[in-house]
Order: structure tokens, then sequence, then C-alpha cells
């Protein structure tokens, strides 16, 4: 009875959500917005391949329709009637992935309550990201079904569909060869805001569009979304050649870094549909920004883009100016003007330089690299820039940090990531959790970590061991950061007060970071070896330990 009213308790909350849609991955990009849902005159767009009627024992979709399809918001619309005696569940799941590289997926999932024998039309909501001839739309419904006293959905019907599909190829043999692209100039690259120049003639008639993406990537970077993209268009008169100028945006990171200019024949006016667009010639550039790197304009979007894509977020608006650049034995140090890192630069490097030195000698590392730090000023223009949200980010030998009167990065954790990078690349419990215990009096968000740690031990929160000694990483939802961070630094301060640091660093240097089960079970073997006991005598130990505090 309890399993039954369980399963009834989680129909229930699925309930909550009927008709309504929540979003996975579906992030506004910060290169241009939705222009409305104005009707085109021009375009010539061919019914999609949808189904007619999808039917099975429990159900019957029919009348599926993906609208519009433009840029930015469209509505989804289908006919859905339940077949069965029962109240059945459906679920649909509607994902758009513009596959170019930096512009996110967007992905929205609904739910619907049918009676029996009831018939309902839905409408549903989706963002249409269509950037090139990969991207893609998909379409999927399910039906919920309690299988062993669980939730399972199972697979109704899925379809995907490719831009050439949605736009139709006789409007797209329309547009080829409306223009001649004769050169592309690029000017020095610098990071943040740049220009490109671009000579084009339309070679018809009548009024064309001609459009442009420019992304840059650091393919060699350690971190995921080194990438920007900015699209713009212009208008040209009949038969008109001209040059047009437009701007880009380059990210701060070291290394190669690529620029690619693909230059598009736009199948209708802007205003209408952004991205309907053909390919008709693209061409990519490559430079090398050394560390450290002085080679710098303002951080901003371009502003035709602002002007053109009406941002949503007033925060993307501000232009930040050049960083300054302060450069010591270990660091660079990247900052802006008349901010309280600027102020405060003297304290900072003094800082900064001591806790290098103090990890670098506890674990026996000669540290000679440099370690690039970039402070910003608010969480605002830290995701406009770095595209990463929350106060610290360390990648390679990179810092990011927000520094100002309310937030300011404890510099002992990110300092130790990239110290530690060339010791070895254990679990996160050791990884983070060396990390966390070299902060500031061993305390985490302003507790010691052994208080931590005692406290989610007597409210029965903490993780079992060997959940922790398998995680990858530590700060996704899943880990619950706020107990599995003090934890893992409680059982590292363990580790090195009783065992010693040359033993920690040991395990540091020899356990692989890897969610692969046969490698879990080395590293649990490994770890033996090197305590001379199992993870969980280790375990009882630490607890025991806690117990007394």
């Amino acid at each position: 009875m309890k399993k039954i009213l369980t399963c009834c308790v989680l129909l229930i909350s699925f309930l909550f959500f009927s008709m309504h849609a929540f979003s996975q991955n579906d992030t506004p990009t910060n290169s241009r917005t939705n222009y409305g849902k104005k009707e085109s005159n021009n375009l010539e767009k061919k019914n999609i391949a949808l189904p007619d009627t999808f039917e099975t024992d429990e159900v019957i979709i029919s009348q599926m329709d993906l609208g519009n399809r433009f840029y930015g918001k469209n509505v989804f619309q289908a006919d859905i009637q339940n077949k069965a005696e029962k109240i059945i569940y459906v679920t649909l799941d509607l994902r758009t992935e513009p596959r170019d590289g930096f512009t996110w997926n967007s992905q929205r999932q609904f739910i619907y309550m049918l009676y029996p024998g009831q018939k309902e039309k839905i409408t549903a909501e989706y963002e249409l990201r269509l950037i090139n001839d990969e991207s893609t739309v998909r379409v999927t419904f399910n039906i919920l079904a309690v299988e062993n006293n669980e939730i399972a959905q199972k697979r109704l019907f899925r379809k995907m569909y490719n831009k050439q599909e949605l736009m139709g190829e006789k409007t797209t043999a329309q547009k080829r060869g409306v223009f001649t692209v004769s050169s592309i100039n690029m000017d020095k690259f610098s990071w943040g805001l740049n220009k490109f120049r671009i000579k084009a003639k339309n070679n018809t008639d009548s009024i064309q569009y001609l459009s442009t993406l420019t992304h840059t990537a650091y393919p060699n970077s350690s971190k995921s979304r080194t990438k920007a993209g900015i699209y713009d268009a212009f208008e040209f008169g009949p038969k008109q050649e001209k040059t047009v100028e437009g701007e880009y945006f380059i990210m701060p990171e070291h290394g190669k870094c690529v620029i690619t200019v693909v230059v598009n024949s736009m199948l209708d006016d802007p205003e209408t549909v952004f991205d309907w667009a053909i390919e008709i010639k693209k061409e990519s550039f490559s430079t090398e920004f050394k560390f450290p790197n002085k080679k710098i304009n303002d951080i901003r979007m371009p502003q035709r883009n602002l002007e053109k894509f009406r941002f949503p977020q007033e925060s993307l608006k501000p232009a930040l100016p050049p960083f300054k650049v302060k450069k010591t034995e270990h660091f660079v140090f990247y900052y802006f003007p008349n901010t309280l890192a600027e102020r405060d630069m003297d304290r900072i490097v003094q800082e900064r330089e001591a806790a290098l030195n103090r990890i670098s000698s506890m674990i026996s590392v000669d540290y000679k690299g440099k370690i690039s730090v970039f402070f910003y000023p608010d969480a605002e223009s830290k995701l406009k820039v770095v595209q990463h949200q929350g106060e610290g980010l360390a990648y390679g030998s990179t810092l990011v940090e927000i520094y100002n009167e309310q937030t300011k990065v404890d510099p002992n954790h990110e300092i130790c990531h990239a110290v530690t990078r060339l010791l070895g690349d254990p679990p996160a419990m050791f990884n983070e959790g060396f990390a966390a215990y070299n902060q500031k009096d061993h305390k985490w968000g302003g507790q010691h970590i052994d208080i931590w740690a005692k406290i989610h031990k007597q409210d029965n929160k903490l993780w079992k061991i060997e959940d922790l000694f398998a995680f990858t990483d530590i700060g996704s939802g899943r880990t619950k950061p706020k107990i599995a961070y003090p934890q893992a630094a409680s059982m590292v301060k363990y580790i090195i007060d009783k065992y010693g640091i040359d033993k920690f660093t040991e395990l540091f240097r020899t356990l692989k970071n890897s969610n692969d089960p046969e490698q879990i079970e080395a590293n649990k073997r490994d770890f033996k070896r090197i305590l001379g006991k199992d993870i969980f005598t280790f375990e009882s130990e630490w607890l025991e330990k806690l117990s007394k505090i």
C-alpha cells in the first residue's frame, strides 16, 4: 500500500505541471533575441512531414503542426485523444539544437492529463534556434507508466527535423547566387570588441539582405565554453555593391584563437526570420594571445547588435573598459580600472603569492608557471563575458573571480586547483576536498569543515563514502555541494592529520578521476594499498573522530 501511495503522490506531482512547460538548458544567448511573429509574405514554406495520425492502443495523436517556424518563440499544436478506459498522462518534449558550437540548446517539456475518451487540442511554446544546416528540431511524445512501483516514460513517437526540411528546397534554391562576396577583411585581433569589413554585391534587381555570423573559439582551452558568437544583417539595394562593417567579440583567454566568419544570403527581411539563410562564404582566421596579453579593447558586445537584437537583459548592455594588467612572479592579474580589485591589488598580490608558496611547499610541487587571474566587479559582468555563473571558476592555469565589497573568493581554494593539477587528477573527493581543506582556517561557509561534517552526520545527511568516492565533480546539484564540499574536506583533513601529507599526495598522484566502474574499483584497491585499510574502515574511523569533536 505504501508503494502504491508513493506512486500516486508522484503522479499528483506531475499534475502540478499539467499544461505548463519547464525548461532544460534553455538560456538566452548573448547574440540576438526574438524579432516577434510577423508573418512573411515572401517565404514559400512547405508543410512539414509530420504524420497525419499516430495511434496506439492507448492514445491517438493527430494534426501535429510546428507553427510559423521563425527564429525565437513558436507554438506547436496537436490533437491528442485518450483511447483507454483509464486516466493517462502524455508528455511532450520539444528540443532545438543549434549545433553551431556556442549557442545553447533549448528544451521544453510538457505534461497533459487525459480522462477516458477525452480529446484535447494542445499548444506548446518552444524556442527555435536554427543556425546552420546541422541545426535540428526534435518532437517527442511519451506516455507515463508505472513499472515496478516506479514512474517511467514510454516512448510513443519521435521525429527529428533539420533546417533543410523546415525551410523547403524550393525556397533554398531561389536564394543561391543572390550575392557575390569578393573580400573579408579583419581588424587587428584583440580581446573584447573587434571589427570586420565585407565587400559584397547584390546580383538581383530587388532588395536583398546579407547576414553574417562571426564566432570565436579557443580550440586548445580546457574550458568548454571559451566561445562567443555575433550575428548581424545588412540591406543591399538592387545591383548594389558595397563594403559593410560589423563588430564581433573575442572572449578573454590565452592561447590559439580561431575566428570564423560565415556570410549568408537571407531568405527574407531580418525583422521577420533572421536565421533563415543560405551560407555563401566561410573564412577562418587564427591568432595567438600570449601570456600576458596586452591586446585588449573594450569588453563589450557590439552596439549594433544591442540595438538590432534588443537584448532582454539590461545587464548585458554596459561596456567594460580594457583590462589593466599586473605581472608578478607567479601571476598575471587582469582587472578593471576604478574597481576595488585595483585599489586592493598590492594586498591581493601578497596574499596570492603567499598562498601559492604555502600550497606548493605542502605537496612538494615546484610551481614555475604563471597563473592568470581575471577579476570582474560583479556577477553580471562575469556572466556576460565568461558565460559562467558563480563566484569563482578555475580551469587549467586560469582563475576567474568576482571581487567587490560583498563578494571575494577565498584565494586558497582556486590556487590549490591550479597547483595540484601538476600533481594529478584524482576523484573529486580528493581534488575538491583538498581545495576546500586549504581555505582559510579550514572553514567552509564561515564554519569549520569538521563542524559542518558533524552537523550533517547528526542530521543523517552525509554521503556514503562509496558514493562520494565515485564523484567526478562536486558542485552540480546532484552532488549536494553544501554537504559534499565540507564532508570531502573533513575526510581529507583526517587523512593528512592521521596518515601525513606524504600519504595524501601519494593518493592524489595515484587515484584517477573517472566514472568507469573498473577504474573506481582500481581506486579502491589503491586506497587500501596506500593507507592500509579499505574505504569503509576509513569511513568508520573518520565518523568515530567526528563524534568526539
